[in-house]
């Protein structure tokens, strides 16, 4: 009777060892898969400018950004400067191929700047345009099959820093047409590959088994779109996916929340997406300039940092993002008499109605709902009553265009590790200020296109750097874009997997693997 009572405990503990392996849904049996989860569509198609984030390590670029924002070789290994910084000499990596079997070589680049060149082209990441992306660029040719030359009409001494991730981006000239245009699924040379997109479900990526680096060590990995945190927070909690990804993946809230529980793994970087608070100062409450300057100053940065952010954010009054070597964090100040005298100034003892405009997009990602309630009530006793209001993504867009909004928040990112483009998108009156003028903030300054024009005669790093400190106090002046902290890539994931964190723009993809 001892030895029967004996197998059946054995029994039953090999079923119930079973059971747990069953319940494992995030790991499919015989399959080595991981599923992660975005808040987006990481792969949005064939119309977006580059087809899919670079998260998804499909597409590499020319040159890159380390961990201090210092430009580093990835598909090309080195390069040279003209001793007037007119003219660079670029120097390919060697026997690399894209997923298709076409090879890497100074022909493609070719046709990848050709491309760029064939005018505008959105993206829900970033624009590409060769204006932006190579300003004064006269041409660029290949010198041999793995040697490249870039001729610019001024100096350029920190093109480095503007090629760094999306801007020198690199895709198998048998993925676009002559126009451009995708007429394949993005065709990189990153360690993944794309097997399968399906807009608004997911995106499976396969191992590049013939990737010219280290390959990546999981074989798939499948990225489902979940657009609210709350599930995204759920289906970890269930173990339906392993960890979550990109831009707000999780709330500073709910993370700290999810690694209460020992299965989970919290770790946090510095990042290039900064908050900020826009302002319509074109027309309406806020084209007095002190209604700006009062906001400015009455807005705690540090209290909503701390109360929503979990201390997952760095307050600043800087406008450029410190992961660029150009940027820096700057102590915000926040002075409510000042605020309160200024706005008496403006508007004596009356009242006026704020539009307070949020997307739900933005919501879903970040606590801004909650943020907005905060600022609300601290923008009360400057005689500013602020009614917020909440439309989907496309709406909220829309409004903002016709400048039907007087305040919002959002974030804004460093396409590359040099900040002229955003200089010239938010402070140029001319045709280049493309969100101050879509924005309607309102800004026009002589001085300030002075300087920007200045830019293109800056022969080094330093010259550019006093330019854009002078910019950054024409911009705080001014207050239409009001910043408000520099966010944290917090990643949080199951305990089953590793390898897995963050960088200043993504993750560890690559490196991602299951525990052994």
């Amino acid at each position: 009777m001892r030895m029967k009572t004996w197998r059946i405990w054995g029994l039953l503990l090999c079923l119930l060892v079973m059971l747990a392996g069953c319940a494992d849904v995030a790991r499919p049996s015989g399959d080595d898969e991981i599923v992660l989860a975005a808040a987006r569509d990481l792969a949005p198609g064939p119309h977006d400018a580059f087809y899919c984030s670079s998260v998804l390590e499909v597409w590499e670029p020319l040159v890159d950004a380390d961990a201090d924002g210092q430009p580093k070789p990835v598909l090309a290994t080195s390069w040279e400067m003209s001793d007037d910084a007119r003219v660079w000499i670029f120097h390919l990596r060697e026997g690399v191929r894209f997923h298709d079997g076409t090879p890497f070589n100074a022909q493609s680049v070719m046709k990848n700047f050709e491309r760029i060149a064939q005018g505008f082209r959105t993206s829900q990441f970033y624009y590409m345009s060769l204006d932006l992306m190579y300003p004064g660029l006269l041409t660029w040719q290949a010198l041999d099959e793995y040697t490249v030359q870039l001729t610019f009409d001024r100096a350029m001494p920190q093109l480095p820093y503007l090629m760094a991730g999306w801007n020198s981006a690199q895709f198998s000239p048998q993925s676009f047409d002559a126009q451009g245009q995708f007429v394949t699924i993005a065709i990189g040379t990153g360690p993944f590959r794309l097997q399968e997109v399906r807009l608004g479900s997911h995106v499976l990526l396969a191992n590049n088994e013939d990737y010219w680096g280290t390959r990546a060590k999981a074989s798939r990995i499948r990225v489902r779109v979940i657009p609210t945190a709350e599930t995204r927070f759920s289906a970890l909690k269930a173990e339906e996916i392993m960890g979550v990804l990109d831009l707000g993946g999780l709330t500073p809230a709910l993370a700290t929340e999810l690694v209460k529980d020992s299965r989970f793994e919290l770790e946090a970087h510095k990042m290039t997406i900064s908050h900020y608070l826009f302002l319509q100062g074109e027309n309406g409450v806020f084209s007095d300039w002190r209604l700006r300057q009062a906001v400015s100053l009455g807005v705690d940065r540090k209290a909503l940092a701390r109360q929503y952010f979990y201390g997952y954010a760095v307050p600043t009054g800087n406008l450029i993002n410190s992961t660029s070597p150009f940027g820096r964090v700057q102590e915000p100040i926040h002075d409510p008499e000042k605020a309160e005298k200024l706005a008496h100034d403006a508007l004596g003892e009356r009242r006026v109605s704020v539009r307070f405009l949020l997307s739900q997009q933005g919501t879903e990602r970040y606590p801004y709902k909650e943020m907005a309630e905060w600022i609300q009530a601290e923008l009360q006793p400057l005689g500013l009553d602020l009614d917020i209001i909440i439309l989907d993504s496309a709406a909220a867009t829309q409004e903002i265009r016709r400048g039907n909004y007087d305040m919002t928040l959002g974030i804004r990112g460093l396409s590359s590790m040099d900040p002229e483009d955003l200089f010239w998108e938010w402070l140029s009156s001319g045709e280049r200020g493309t969100a101050n003028h879509g924005r309607h903030f309102g800004y026009s300054s002589a001085k300030a296109d002075a300087l920007l024009s200045e830019l293109a005669t800056s022969s080094s790093e330093t010259e550019r750097q006093a330019v854009y400190d002078e910019l950054q106090v024409l911009a705080q002046e001014y207050a239409a874009v009001i910043p408000l902290f520099e966010d944290t890539n917090i990643l949080v994931h199951n305990k089953k997997i590793r390898g897995y964190r963050p960088r200043i723009y993504g993750v560890t993809l690559s490196e991602t693997e299951w525990v052994r």
